[in-house]
């Protein structure tokens, strides 16, 4: 097992087989997740130091009225089951109870691991107005206009590299709302930052997004860094103002266009009609990083059976219609890829004079 790689969600009632005494000895951490119309408090109860100073680092604390609103709960454990006289057919998986929203893994202390958790319970929250997207948010201001945009694509499409080169054409006219993942509201298409204390990233992603940047584990909180800056398994823990400047982040914006990045020289970006995009969308694109199709883009959903598509498809019809979708095929050069996107979605034609 890669020292990232996520272990595969399987539904179970876990709770009876969590005693008292072990949940009592558990340290107990509560984050608090922004999104359009609120927050979401997620609470970690675990074993693992690791873990807790992550999960700490990473999001906002939640305060203690917050912690009485606790709506994901995870148990991590970081030994396997026979440790803690636990049934054996608990290891090897991470386990789902859709009653409580709530997760168990145990023999595993990658924070990635933790963090997919986490994104996967926001998701499973019934809410039928919030959605929650594996996605790069930007927004683009000009004047009093504002123009959100979020780049949707499976791990490894190149949102990231896309995001770096609008950057670079737009300059102090972009802003980032959220990098990676976020909340959009279904009923006002706003998009807010999930309000995260320090971004958990790739040390890759920082290299293309911010290549002064030289950090290491001495500056920064690190997993599986061995050296390599452009080793895909190696994240770090990381101030947003590091990554994109003190005015580079922004918190809300009004999401007004949606761009599917691709990746298949097959296929041509003028012929994908929405519903195809929808389709492209719900099937996914094989993903290196998750040895499988990523369906919806999104790795970390819990996807259990043909509700949980069902369900999730219905959102993201919902969201296309509301605001408009188009796909870019990003199969020549990433620089080709963004200005083909702010040439699509852009309308104002003083920002296209800067694309050049």
């Amino acid at each position: 097992m890669r020292p990232d790689e996520t272990l595969k969600v399987r539904q179970r009632r876990f709770e009876a087989d969590l005693p008292d005494e072990l949940l009592e000895c558990l340290e107990r951490s509560y984050a608090r997740i922004d999104h359009p119309d609120g927050y979401v408090v997620v609470e970690l109860l675990t074993d693992s130091p690791h873990l807790t100073a992550f999960f700490t680092g990473n999001w906002a604390r939640a305060s203690q009225s917050q912690r009485g609103t606790v709506q994901a709960r995870i148990v991590a454990l970081r030994g396997d089951a026979i440790s803690y006289d636990l049934p054996a057919s608990l290891d090897g998986s991470r386990w789902f109870s859709r009653k409580t929203n709530s997760a168990l893994y145990l023999g595993n202390s990658s924070y990635t691991n933790l963090k997919i958790t986490v994104r996967g319970l926001l998701a499973a929250i019934k809410n039928d107005t919030v959605m929650w997207v594996h996605g790069c948010t930007l927004s683009i201001r000009d004047n009093d206009e504002d123009y959100g945009i979020l780049l949707l694509g499976r791990s490894g499409a190149g949102k990231t590299t896309i995001t770096s080169k609008i950057r670079q054409l737009l300059g102090d006219h972009v802003r980032v709302v959220n990098d990676d993942y976020g909340a959009v509201s279904l009923a006002t298409q706003e998009v807010a930052f999930t309000g995260e204390r320090r971004l958990h990233m790739k040390y890759m992603s920082v290299a293309t997004l911010a290549s002064q940047l030289h950090p290491t584990p001495a500056t920064h909180w690190s997993e599986d860094f061995n050296g390599d800056r452009f080793d895909a398994t190696a994240r770090l823990l990381i101030d947003p103002s590091e990554v994109f400047g003190p005015r580079g982040f922004k918190v809300r914006s009004n999401l007004r266009s949606i761009v599917v990045v691709g990746r298949d020289v097959a296929r041509m970006s003028s012929d994908m009609s929405a519903a195809d995009i929808l389709d492209l969308v719900v099937n996914g694109e094989f993903s290196e990083y998750y040895g499988a199709p990523e369906r919806f883009f999104n790795g970390s959903l819990f996807l259990l059976g043909e509700t949980d598509v069902r369900t999730h498809r219905a959102k993201y019809q919902q969201l296309f219609d509301n605001v408009g979708v188009h796909f870019v095929n990003n199969v020549e050069s990433s620089d080709a890829a963004a200005r083909q996107v702010l040439e699509t979605v852009v309308p104002n034609e003083r920002l296209k004079q800067l694309i050049g």
